[in-house]
């Protein structure tokens, strides 16, 4: 019994000073870990509709995948040691494979551009060297623009239809998150990179927005096809019919970031 005493009284001896210095490290890191401010880009992959780029015969249409890069930057602030709650920013661009129309459209080309703007959470879990980072975030997608390029082939010009045609989409402010997964390790002092595989999903619509036309052909199954420049309104109260528009991606995105 009292050597029982005396091998408890030995492991109490040492696992006090132990756990009173993690605990002090804890509250150290604590104190270290008030926020961080981050840069980062990437290139990745936009989904946009089904008829965003035609491919002839008329009415047959690519796959919608466009492709381009995203910047953008974080802030966030340490709710716990390894909780922090995050406001960020991002601008994306991304243009599509080129298409054609057989004796019509020489070359097709689609493009999107947009901000956004998301708040949310970020959680950090160690991991060897550095940090395993998920975040969670909900936010909207400001007013953009679809914009779709005709290249007209030299088989029009009997027709009077040369050089480009454009249709310019105008969206309202949409709404979505985002989820990002990636790994953070520290470089020198404060200073660390990120690798992350950024999910965003936004849904938008074009009610009470317009659509530009600009020599635009719109019908090439019309004998003979002819272009239009025009505006045409979009409204649930009158005027053409509105329509969504999902703006989603999948992207690869390095970071620097800084941490005070």
């Amino acid at each position: 019994m009292i050597a029982r005493a005396i091998v408890a009284s030995i492991v109490f001896a040492a696992a006090g000073p132990a756990t009173a210095q993690a605990q002090q490290v804890a509250s150290e890191r604590d104190r270290e870990r008030i926020g961080f401010a981050e840069a980062r880009g990437g290139w990745g992959f936009q989904f946009g509709e089904t008829d965003y780029v035609p491919d002839g015969p008329p009415g047959d249409f690519k796959h919608p995948l466009t492709n381009g890069f995203a910047v953008g930057g974080t802030a966030g602030v340490f709710i716990t040691t390894d909780l922090a709650a995050i406001a960020s920013y991002e601008f994306a661009r991304a243009q599509s494979r080129s298409g054609e129309i057989e004796g019509a459209v020489a070359d097709i080309d689609g493009e999107i551009s947009y901000h956004t703007a998301l708040v949310g959470a970020r959680l950090h879990r160690a991991l060897g060297p550095g940090e395993i980072v998920g975040e969670l975030g909900a936010g909207i997608v400001f007013p953009f623009e679809t914009e779709l390029t005709f290249e007209y082939d030299e088989a029009l010009e009997p027709l009077g239809i040369t050089g480009e045609g454009t249709r310019v989409t105008n969206y309202n402010v949409g709404y979505g998150g985002r989820a990002m997964f990636g790994f953070r390790l520290p470089i020198v002092e404060e200073l660390y990179v990120s690798n992350y595989v950024a999910l965003e999903a936004f849904q938008s619509s074009n009610n009470g927005r317009e659509t530009e036309l600009e020599n635009f052909v719109t019908d090439f199954e019309q004998e003979p096809p002819e272009p239009t420049t025009a505006v045409i309104e979009f409204d649930d109260d009158g005027g053409e019919q509105p329509s969504t528009y999902p703006v989603s991606s999948v992207r690869v995105q390095l970071a620097l970031g800084y941490q005070f």
